[in-house]
C-alpha cells in the first residue's frame, strides 16, 4: 500500500495539489514541446547553403591563393587553393569575411538562396602600402667574421694560438679548399667536353 506525504492533510487539500500538480506537469509538457518547435522551425529558416567561388586580385583577375575565407561568429573556415578556388558550408544569411596578406578584407553576406549550392567570384584590390628602401653598403664577410666579437666570451688558447689567429688560419684554409675543388670541378667539366 502506498503512502502519500500528504496523508495527514485533509481530502480537500490533497485533491487540489493533485490537481495542480497535473496541470503544472502538463504546462511545463507544452512549453517543452512549444520551445522544441520553435527551435525546429529556427532550423528550417537559415538553411545549409554550400558557398563556393573565388578569390582574384582586382586589377588581373589571377586568382589569389591561401586566402582565409571564413564566417566570423563561427569556427567554419577554409583557404583558397593555388588557383583562388574555395568552398565553405555556411548558413543562409552568414556573413563571410574574405582576407589575404597584402588585399584589404571583404565582406559577404549570402541571403536566403532557393538553391543548396552559391558560386561567386570575388575581388579583392591591393593595399597600397610601400615599405622604405634599405641601403645596405657593400660588406667584407671575411673580414666581418674575423673581426667577430662575441659579448662574454673569452679567449680560448687553441694549440697556442689565439682566437683570432685561429680563425684566419682556418678560413684560409676553407677558402683554399672551395678554390681546390672549384679547380677540380672545371677541369672535370673540359675532359669531359673533351672526351677524354
Amino acid at each position: 500500500m502506498k503512502t502519500c506525504i500528504l496523508a495527514g492533510y485533509p481530502t480537500q487539500f490533497r485533491e487540489r495539489f493533485r490537481l495542480s500538480y497535473r496541470f503544472g506537469a502538463l504546462l511545463l509538457l507544452l512549453v517543452g514541446l512549444g520551445l522544441l518547435s520553435a527551435s525546429a522551425q529556427a532550423q528550417e529558416r537559415r538553411r545549409i547553403v554550400q558557398f563556393t567561388g573565388m578569390v582574384v586580385s582586382g586589377d588581373s583577375l589571377t586568382g589569389v591563393p591561401d586566402a582565409l575565407v571564413c564566417v566570423p561568429q563561427s569556427n567554419r573556415r577554409t583557404s583558397t587553393n593555388a588557383q583562388g578556388y574555395f568552398s565553405l558550408v555556411v548558413l543562409a544569411g552568414d556573413s563571410v569575411l574574405v582576407k589575404s596578406a597584402g588585399y584589404t578584407k571583404r565582406g559577404i553576406i549570402p541571403a536566403d538562396y532557393r538553391n543548396s549550392t552559391f558560386s561567386t567570384l570575388i575581388q579583392l584590390s591591393q593595399r597600397g602600402e610601400t615599405l622604405a628602401g634599405a641601403n645596405l653598403p657593400p660588406r667584407n664577410f671575411k673580414q666581418d667574421f674575423i673581426n667577430l666579437k662575441l659579448p662574454n666570451q673569452p679567449s680560448i688558447e687553441i694549440q697556442g694560438e689565439s682566437n683570432r689567429a685561429y680563425l684566419q688560419k682556418s678560413l684560409k684554409q676553407l677558402t683554399q679548399e672551395r678554390a681546390r675543388e672549384a679547380d677540380e670541378k672545371r677541369e672535370a667539366a673540359l675532359r669531359r667536353g673533351r672526351g677524354y
